[in-house]
């Protein structure tokens, strides 16, 4: 199986290699026309949108804070998704941190707003928020001071949350920020 697929992107890389300029072009408007994803994903490749980070928000967003009156869940895997595919898309480090702060602040919104969710909720937000801060330090010191004050408003709108959830926000704050 993996034989074959390695010999497919062989012969598809091949085919691209000999198509032409508007051959590509056609090609890719066509791949932009069959889908969203695909047209998001193309125009995050090539920054071809003034906002590119827009359409993967709009996904946070929906998942993480979705309309309570609609009855629709809360899907965490659908805004992870939405961060994963901006990365292979742009792999732009200033956008990720930007989704993954994103992530972490619509999710706390929500439980801040409309209460307690559960112990798997909490670790995937505590997750992106250890992720985001893990990348903030391998990072140079202008980008983690650019984010400080987001960073730090999501320990105060976590105060007052159950299971741990403020104190573990607070304490890797606190040692990326002030240890």
């Amino acid at each position: 199986m993996a034989k074959e697929a390695k010999r497919r992107a062989h012969e598809l890389k091949a085919a691209v290699r000999g198509a032409g300029v508007p051959t590509l072009t056609k090609l890719v408007l066509d791949l932009c026309d069959v889908s969203e994803e695909n047209r998001t994903f193309v125009e995050a490749r090539l920054g071809a949108t003034a906002d590119p980070l827009s359409p993967y928000k709009q996904r946070i967003d929906e998942a993480l804070y979705p309309d309570v009156f609609s009855r629709k869940p809360i899907r965490i895997a659908a805004a992870r998704k939405a961060i994963t595919e901006y990365r292979r898309a742009a792999g732009d480090s200033g956008g990720l941190l930007e989704l993954m702060i994103y992530y972490v602040e619509r999710g706390t919104a929500f439980t801040a707003d409309y209460g307690d969710i559960d112990e798997g909720f909490y670790s995937s937000i505590e997750s992106m928020y250890d992720r985001f801060l893990t990348a903030l330090e391998k990072g140079d010191a202008a980008t983690k001071a650019s984010f400080r004050r987001r960073a730090e408003a999501v320990v105060e709108r976590a105060h007052g949350i159950g299971w741990g959830f403020h104190d573990y926000l607070a304490d890797r704050f606190a040692d990326a920020y002030e240890r």
